[in-house]
């Protein structure tokens, strides 16, 4: 890498090695199989060599407090490649809102070349670490921009300008929808990656998407080893979101309070 962040692999290096990689790829393997994803060789390769990467960068930063061979290759690595099931369109431009560590869009960029990935978060550092992560995994199709959603979207190269929005841990739906949609062309997809609270923000979450211009499209299921349930919703952009539209961030913040 071209920065002060050291990267390990499992192997050769001589660093020493934060995770089990025999048993990230056991556990990889067992999720992608309840998923109906196959993976070749070259991808399963380039996810244990990200995985190491995060894990190696999270002693400088907090980008997950998962750290188990298992819980990473299970609620990072395989959550971020549910996204496989939408079958997203050949060569679609995808953001990444709220990143952090990389998830989803990093995976997403492995296992999908095609893709042009951008993955957003609002944490300079976060962002430099995952530049030379992608470069360092000759990810030419991904890159990381630092900045706020809410404040992107209404800059004439993001607004309205991708083909997809995915986001995971952005908090309420109400927040997320009016953060993400923005982002998103007419006719593309808002991807919200939810758990068990879905049933309980998607009503009071409709009028703050309809009024982005999207409407609830559908949600699918996705089912995980160790009882794990996610849900994804898929939002569908119809009409092009007001001008007016996504507000600064404390008025947003205020509609959870509310």
């Amino acid at each position: 890498m071209d920065s002060d962040l050291p990267a390990v692999y499992c192997s050769g290096m001589e660093n020493a090695r934060p995770l089990d990689c025999a048993e990230f790829r056991r556990a990889l393997a067992e999720a992608l199989d309840l998923l109906g994803v196959g993976l070749d060789a070259g991808p399963v390769e380039n996810l244990e060599r990200f995985a190491l990467m995060v894990l190696d960068a999270n002693a400088l930063m907090n980008l997950t407090s998962v750290t188990d061979p298992r819980g990473v290759a299970v609620k990072h690595f395989a959550d971020s490649l549910s996204l496989l099931r939408l079958a997203f369109p050949e060569e679609a431009s995808v953001v990444d809102v709220g990143t952090g560590g990389g998830f989803p869009g990093v995976p997403l960029a492995i296992v999908r070349p095609d893709l042009e990935v951008v993955l957003l978060d609002a944490t300079q550092k976060k962002t430099r670490f995952l530049n030379d992560a992608c470069r360092e995994l000759g990810l030419e199709n991904c890159k990381a921009v630092t900045g706020r959603a809410e404040t992107l979207a209404h800059e004439l190269a993001f607004r309205e300008s991708f083909d997809v929005a995915v986001w995971r841990g952005l908090g309420d739906l109400r927040v997320s929808a009016e953060l993400c949609l923005g982002l998103v062309k007419v006719g593309g997809m808002g991807v919200a990656m939810k758990g068990p609270r879905l049933d309980e923000e998607l009503p009071p979450a409709r009028p703050v998407i309809g009024q982005m211009g999207a409407r609830v499209e559908r949600t699918v299921e996705v089912r995980l080893p160790d009882d794990l349930h996610h849900r994804l919703l898929v939002l569908r952009k119809h009409a092009s979101t007001p001008h007016y539209l996504p507000r600064p961030w404390s008025k947003i913040r205020r509609t959870t309070k509310a």
